[in-house]
């Protein structure tokens, strides 16, 4: 378990928001920017793991054509941040709790990023290669798998994330899914694995071209 820095892309951010250059959105946006990431840098304190498991172990019929996985989980505490963002939402500053909300939730997708990332150094390394990516929810793994999945990881590390009722995770800014992995053969190449490529979620509003 580590913790993750915190990296702010603007320019993804107010692509994803479609807030374009010279535009009034674009010029109040940027006036507030600065102020807004500084708050999530403060408090977001991003926290990531990773658990590589065997296909029996893991025992998800919709993922059987992997012989292993790694369980993956980004999580945050974000408290401030939404008590934060909600009261400028109440008190009329709609753009500024708008904002607050996108910017931390963009530094929680960079941050599964860089996790990915540590995991395809790892695991090349063991002779696999990642050809899947997963979350509860997204069509592949049921959204009840939460529970089991975080359970996986909580018999490695002490995490202060936990599953409510609904099977939504709790802090609500954190990230948990699964990725494939498969022996890597000789015709393999050694190309940059893009966890978007291989991600089911073709509506994700964070999704990378």
């Amino acid at each position: 378990m580590s913790s993750e820095q915190v990296i702010i892309n603007r320019d993804r951010i107010f692509k994803k928001l479609r807030f374009n250059d010279g535009s009034e959105a674009y010029k109040n946006a940027d006036r507030i920017f600065d102020e807004l990431s500084s708050l999530v840098q403060d408090n977001i304190r991003l926290t990531a793991l990773y658990k590589l498991t065997d296909s029996e172990e893991l025992n998800i019929e919709e993922l059987y054509n992997f012989e292993k996985y790694v369980i993956c989980l980004v999580s945050s505490d974000d408290k401030i941040i939404s008590e934060t963002s909600n009261e400028m939402m109440s008190s009329g500053e709609y753009l500024k709790g708008y904002l607050l909300h996108e910017i931390a939730t963009d530094a929680i997708f960079t941050a599964s990023d860089a996790l990915n990332k540590e995991v395809e150094t790892e695991v090349v390394k063991m002779g696999y290669r990642i050809c899947g990516h997963y979350a509860p929810g997204d069509g592949k793994i049921d959204l009840a798998m939460q529970g089991a999945l975080l359970n996986k990881l909580k018999r490695e590390a002490e995490i202060n994330v936990h599953v409510n009722n609904e099977h939504i995770l709790i802090p609500g800014k954190s990230l948990l899914y699964v990725l494939g992995l498969k022996q890597m053969q000789s015709t393999d190449g050694l190309e940059e694995y893009r966890a978007c490529g291989q991600c089911g979620n073709l509506d994700c509003d964070y999704r990378k071209e």
